[in-house]
């Protein structure tokens, strides 16, 4: 308590010292791209009503819950299915970085930007990123970001650390473009399985809230380690236009391209003391020392002809060739060919299309589809629909785990898996109010049952969503409204009915000032939840037959914050879950793992032109 005092008198003393600096305008808006969405521009968001967020996986429009404190895994409260693809990291992909989400930045000076958040007591979230023209063609940009938390419950420490390092070029006629990054993650977790059972019956029942440390928990020694670390390098080469195609913005011109990625992906789950009630863990630990390893390793070389058309920002618009992928388990090799499209129609009306069907090796017969459609009115209005569709084998991850201790292994099984999928928003800008709506089609659903084994349902399984969120503000005063109803056809698509989302800020607004202070709400439906098996690092299905199935939601989440913006520098108050205590202190998201108390934030955000 008295080192958060401390930060608290700091936080006003450095909010009040910068009262009188010049007005330096929003000198964080600046400018970057994806080199996956082919370098359209969008500002860096740093409203302040995003920074006070403060969890990495969350957004206004975004519901997810991790396991406590910042690092644990999350589970999202929303249904989007991803399993067939190669992910290890599942519930920890939030705090990882990968190669198609660097940015690359466009300044005209250099850029420098420092955050920290520190949550509880012994909970920080520091991180920086620098970016500058090295000269007119070259271009550098820098991130780096840790995390480390103690937790509120014994061995429920967290350790993480990310970084990456970009850079970009471009020749001074514009006909070579050449984009380089590398990436490195590693997350070090305890796990601690959850509370006891005993524990467990303590705390709901409202008892030994006194210090948390005390509540015994399945797992005294156990981590999980990941890391995630790439290159990725691609070149484009436009030399088959005519001499004057790039003083021409309606002509064509046409080259050759080359995107390599290289890849490991690797995580280790060791246990060496198990001290576990056995009706909660069933496919794991049946020794006194428990090893579960994965690794992935790969060269994905994507080669072809490409099209191009001069623009303010130019890559191309239309690339065709053939993507070959070697990995560590000779098994999983494959080829494919690929067409990519990224086409203005007219008057700001834009296509893009993805196509891969897999010819050789271990995705032979994959077959993925993603189009989307953008149109920009005159309004302002914009609308944005989107569609996709892929028939897969079933990932490496889900058929067989490489470690001859692991414990999870499964024999390659699984039918195809195919996945439908249907989206739309239309935001009104004048009215400040956008509406949206889904559907989702599962056919060969793959999913961990209620003894983590791992299952597939070849039904047809569905899910539908339909949203809006309304924006108001007048000088002073601004409220965000968010509402998603969604529903499935299967318990085994565990998600609430409901979800809503309401803010209401009171805002100071003088020369280089900016103040805010206000509060949110969150609510979700009652719904019976997923459980965590902290072996797989991944949630499966509670048993049914239990009479008294652990359900969360149907209570209402209360944050208070205080955010103050002076020139380029933002600094942030909260406290999360307010009401806490109010109706009791026993609040759980997931069966066995408690919330946090009544949590105490402060963060800040400086950035400055060098």
């Amino acid at each position: 308590m008295k080192k958060f005092q401390i930060l608290f008198s700091l936080f006003f003393l450095f909010s009040f010292s910068l009262v009188y600096s010049q007005a330096s305008g929003d000198s964080l808006s600046i400018q970057y791209y994806y080199d996956q969405n082919t370098e359209v521009t969008k500002k860096l968001d740093t409203s302040l009503s995003n920074l006070y967020l403060y969890q990495p996986n969350s957004s206004f429009q975004k519901f997810s819950y991790n396991l406590g404190n910042i690092g644990l895994a999350f589970v999202p409260l929303t249904f989007s299915y991803n399993r067939p693809t190669e992910n290890i990291f599942r519930a920890f992909g939030g705090y990882m970085i990968i190669s198609d989400s660097v940015r690359y930045y466009k300044t005209q000076k250099p850029y420098t930007e420092f955050n920290y958040t520190q949550g509880l007591t012994k909970e920080h979230f520091p991180g920086g990123i620098h970016t500058q023209q090295l000269n007119k063609n070259l271009g550098l940009s820098l991130m780096y970001q840790v995390i480390s938390s103690e937790g509120t419950y014994q061995a429920q420490q967290t350790k993480g650390v990310s970084f990456y390092g970009a850079m970009d070029f471009t020749s001074s006629n514009k006909k070579y473009l050449s984009y380089f990054n590398f990436v490195y993650n590693k997350l070090f977790v305890t796990e601690n399985g959850g509370l006891t059972l005993d524990s467990d019956t303590t705390f709901r029942e409202g008892g030994g809230q006194s210090n948390r440390k005390l509540l015994g928990t399945n797992l005294k020694s156990t981590t999980n380690t990941m890391y995630h670390k790439g290159i990725s390098w691609k070149n484009y080469w436009f030399f088959l236009g005519p001499p004057d195609s790039l003083a021409n913005a309606k002509t064509i011109y046409s080259g050759l391209f080359n995107e390599t990625n290289i890849t490991s992906s690797y995580v280790l789950f060791k246990s060496s003391k198990v001290d576990i009630d056995s009706n909660l863990f069933k496919s794991v630990y049946t020794d006194a020392i428990t090893k579960d390893s994965m690794n992935l390793s790969r060269i994905d070389n994507f080669f072809g002809v490409v099209l191009g058309k001069k623009k303010e920002n130019i890559l191309p618009f239309l690339k065709i060739g053939w993507r070959q992928q070697w990995n560590n388990i000779q098994a999983m090799n494959s080829g494919f060919g690929e067409i990519e499209l990224n086409k203005e129609i007219k008057d700001k009306l834009f296509f893009k299309a993805f196509a891969q069907y897999g010819i050789s090796g271990r995705r032979s017969g994959d077959l993925k589809l993603l189009s989307t459609v953008d149109k920009v009115f005159n309004s302002g209005d914009v609308f944005h629909l989107q569609a996709s569709f892929s028939n897969q084998k079933a990932s490496y991850f889900d058929d067989f785990s490489g470690s001859t201790s692991n414990l999870h292994i499964w024999t390659n099984s699984f039918n195809r898996n195919t996945l439908s999928a249907v989206s739309g928003t239309y935001s009104f800008s004048k009215w400040k109010l956008s509406l949206e709506a889904g559907y989702q089609g599962v056919q060969g659903y793959i999913y961990f049952d209620e003894n983590s084994s791992l299952l597939q349902n070849n039904s047809l399984l569905h899910s539908y969503y339909a949203s809006v969120f309304k924006a108001f503000q007048y000088k002073w005063f601004r409220t965000r409204s968010y509402v998603r109803y969604q529903n499935s056809s299967s318990a085994l698509i565990c998600m609430p009915d409901l979800l809503a989302r309401q803010e209401i800020a009171f805002l100071i607004n003088h020369k280089a000032i900016h103040a805010e202070i206000g509060f949110l709400v969150t609510y979700f439906s009652s719904y019976t939840t997923y459980a965590y098996d902290p072996s797989l690092r991944d949630y499966y299905l509670q048993n049914a037959s239990i009479e008294n199935t652990f359900k969360a939601g149907n209570y209402p989440f209360l944050d208070f914050y205080a955010a103050l913006k002076v020139g380029p520098t933002r600094i942030f108050f909260k406290v999360d879950h307010f009401n806490l205590g109010l109706t009791g202190n026993n609040y759980e998201m997931l069966p066995y793992y408690p919330m946090t108390d009544l949590t105490f934030k402060l963060g800040i955000k400086w950035g400055f032109w060098n």
